[in-house]
């Protein structure tokens, strides 16, 4: 299994780091919400959070990295989700159908249609 950026010192650094993963994370999605991957900048991020610069470098090397570890989080949501909607599904069939109308829901999701 691959390890995912924010995974990195999350494991091996105790609530402390996983909080300030999250914080970093959280203010990460508020200001991509605002001003998308081009407009986001690690000090923004690190400002919205309420952390120093070193506590950002000791979980990422960059902004692209803090994007991947926000973008494998909301993969993991997303499939969590998914996994609930199939496994409540009755027959193979069902979950074929639940798993199918889940899919296209995601893509047609109105929030995403300015990417």
């Amino acid at each position: 299994m691959t390890e995912s950026p924010g995974d990195r010192t999350v494991s091996s650094g105790g609530q402390g780091s996983v909080d300030e993963v999250q914080q970093l994370l959280a203010a990460a999605e508020k200001l991509l919400a605002g001003g998308g991957y081009e407009g986001l900048r690690v000090d923004d991020v690190l400002h919205e959070a309420g952390l120093s610069t070193r506590a950002f470098y000791r979980h990422f090397r960059g902004k692209s990295e803090l994007f991947l570890a926000l973008f494998d989080r909301e993969a993991a949501l997303a499939g969590d989700r998914l996994g609930r909607k199939v496994a409540a599904a009755g027959s193979p069939v069902q979950q074929v159908e639940a798993w199918v109308a889940a899919t296209l829901a995601l893509a047609y999701d109105a929030r995403n249609r300015d990417f």
